[in-house]
């Protein structure tokens, strides 16, 4: 009796029943050079696609000692066999070049005649086919494996092979439909993507929200607060007053006529990266719990701070590194690495004090002239980052030092401006979210639904069984006396060839 939840007219089958060949590839010998002979890699191997740009150049003299019968043949199941996040994603093998082998991280089944390949896979995908996978696992963390013989033992549920043909039929075309609402999902996801885009640039180009002549103007609002700044210095420059003219050519585009163009360094108190050298905390300073010490880390992209990324430190090693002290409303971006302009406006329960490394860029804006919201809407803007990173964003040598950061051109509306600019973002940007989570149910409810229909699909739930296809045991019963024929067979003809080999030595 099975112990499958399956039809009385299926049969259970174990996949060594199942297959003519069960096991790992070869190891491989690269070349160089594109020979035309390739090894198959687990890079190669996703869930309904193979990408075959991902196979590796071997040598013609190591295809040619391989056999035959290791070559990737059409219908090969091919199932990533090492590593966590990779194995266990199988796909079927629709090359006929015979040009390629799949190397040691890769199992190779190859079904009998009377099993389905597809059919095979899509149970392999299955959650129960999930679950026999991850039976057959050994090892622990990233040097997680499968196990030939764990796997040959596990089990599948076996219907007559038309029924497996009309089950590989329904999953494709239910699949094909699930695959569609996905894509326009995907779709939806891009075009709220360019909306978000397209609102920051109406933004800060004063697009969104009506200019009052009411207002007072950028340019006295600047005029005053430099006064203001000159009484409490005693005449004494900041270090960022003494920023560079701005030249017609370094404008990027048109702003309205109460607006004025002003380097980054003109509305902050302060703009400032961490400590370096022997002041940078050492491995022994860091401790699991007091004043928080962030570095790029901790920054996510989107506003979003990776709390189990924050390190900490001592308060008395905070009050040393007084550079970099930094406090709740401070906007902090990466100022160097693969993730460079990265940036996150800190608003944290326990952040009121902290500190940063020399891989973060801490902004104190001077609430005077501007609205820290704002800015930091400003600085998440394309047209911002463009100007800010450049060409080399996502190269993991580049770095934007402080007199850049300083430098950095913003656009600044009246004070009053701002304060609705970021009203108005909030309220749009809310109606975003909800369309965003709208997507997100969407991608959550097709992939439940892809699931139940695998999992239907092999509780005999899918498609209707009919009497005149027979039934999964005769099926079965078939499998197990081809096998035993070919047994028998081998067996014959090994018997021969040993009888032949010793009349061959009697006559000498």
């Amino acid at each position: 009796m099975s112990k499958l939840d399956i039809p009385e007219s299926w049969a259970e089958a174990t996949l060594e029943q199942i297959s003519s060949q069960l096991g790992r590839g070869k190891s491989p010998t690269y070349s160089e050079k594109d020979t035309g002979y390739y090894a198959i890699n687990q890079k190669c191997i996703y869930w309904e696609v193979i990408k075959l740009e991902n196979r590796k150049p071997v040598t013609k003299a190591w295809f040619d000692s391989i056999k035959q019968e290791q070559i990737a043949k059409v219908g090969d199941i091919l199932i990533n066999s090492t590593g966590t996040g990779t194995l266990g994603r199988a796909c079927v093998w629709e090359d006929n070049t015979k040009a390629s082998i799949p190397d040691t991280h890769v199992t190779v089944l190859r079904a009998k005649p009377e099993v389905v390949p597809k059919y095979v896979m899509c149970f392999l995908k299955s959650k129960a086919g999930q679950e026999l996978i991850e039976s057959a696992t050994t090892g622990s963390t990233n040097q997680i494996e499968l196990n030939k013989t764990k796997l040959s033992k596990g089990s599948l549920p076996l219907p007559p092979i038309d029924e497996q043909k009309r089950i590989v039929a329904k999953i494709k075309s239910t699949q094909s439909k699930i695959g569609e609402i996905q894509n326009c999902s995907r779709r939806a996801e891009e075009l709220i993507g360019k909306y978000r885009e397209a609102l920051l640039q109406k933004a800060f180009r004063g697009e969104l929200v009506p200019q009052s002549p009411n207002d007072e103007s950028a340019f006295e609002l600047l005029k005053r607060i430099r006064i203001e700044r000159a009484k409490q210095s005693d005449g004494k420059k900041r270090k960022q007053d003494d920023l560079p003219e701005i030249k017609p050519e370094e404008i990027p585009f048109e702003i309205p006529k109460s607006w004025e163009w002003i380097r980054l360094g003109d509305l902050a108190n302060r703009i400032i990266d961490g400590n370096y050298g022997e002041k940078y905390p050492t491995q022994k300073e860091l401790l699991p719990a007091g004043v928080p010490f962030l570095t790029a880390a901790a920054i996510g992209q989107g506003n979003r701070l990776i709390l189990d990324k924050v390190k900490y430190i001592s308060q008395a090693k905070h009050k040393m590194l007084l550079k970099a002290q930094s406090k709740n409303g401070d906007i902090l971006i990466t100022n160097r690495g693969a993730r460079v302009g990265d940036a996150i406006l800190i608003n944290e329960p326990g952040f009121e004090d902290f500190n940063i490394g020399p891989q973060v860029t801490r902004i104190e804006v001077d609430d005077r002239i501007a609205d820290k919201n704002f800015v930091f809407s400003c600085i998440l803007s394309n047209d911002f980052r463009r100007s800010f990173i450049g060409s080399n964003e996502g190269s993991a040598m580049n770095f934007i030092s402080l007199t850049k950061t300083v430098s950095q051109l913003v656009p600044l509306p009246p004070l009053a401006e701002q304060r609705e600019i970021v009203k108005r973002l909030k309220t749009l940007s809310e109606e975003v979210s909800s369309l965003e989570r709208m997507t997100l149910g969407v991608n959550s409810l097709t992939a439940k639904i892809s699931g139940s229909i695998l999992a239907a699909a092999f509780f005999g739930r899918l498609v209707n069984q009919e009497p005149y296809e027979g039934t999964g045991h005769e099926l079965l019963e078939k499998i197990k006396q081809s096998a035993q024929s070919q047994l028998v067979s081998k067996t014959s003809r090994a018997t021969t060839k040993s009888k032949t080999g010793m009349i061959t030595r009697n006559k000498k």
